[in-house]
């Protein structure tokens, strides 16, 4: 069974605009560190080759798995898992939305 069949398209839509915004929140923590590398570049504390490095370990490692994870899943399991993890608020997914999902945020207890 498709994980969306069990919700409106309301929700499943809410639930994919959440999803989003918690792969937004990962990348922007993530960028945020490759980030640091490039001021620490300019100010010369870093060379032209630690940059690269970063790059190449950002992108084979929290680029991808980032990527993995937010292509490889449904939204609901997203948002329950970011919910639990403390990445989404819960104060930004509807009641009744979070009702249905309690299920799956129990996997992650």
């Amino acid at each position: 069974m498709n994980n969306n069949a069990r919700y409106s398209k309301a929700q499943w839509k809410k639930l994919k605009e959440l999803a989003g915004e918690v792969y937004k929140i990962e990348l922007d923590a993530e960028l945020d560190k490759l980030f640091d590398v490039f001021q620490s570049w300019k100010s010369g504390k870093v060379d032209c080759w630690d940059v690269e490095e970063a790059i190449h370990k950002f992108h084979q490692g929290p680029s991808r798995k980032l990527y993995n994870r937010h292509n490889n899943a449904d939204a609901d399991i997203i948002v329950a898992w970011a919910l639990k993890g403390g990445i989404l608020p819960a104060d930004k997914v509807p009641e009744d939305l979070l009702e249905e999902i309690k299920h799956i945020m129990a996997i992650y207890d």
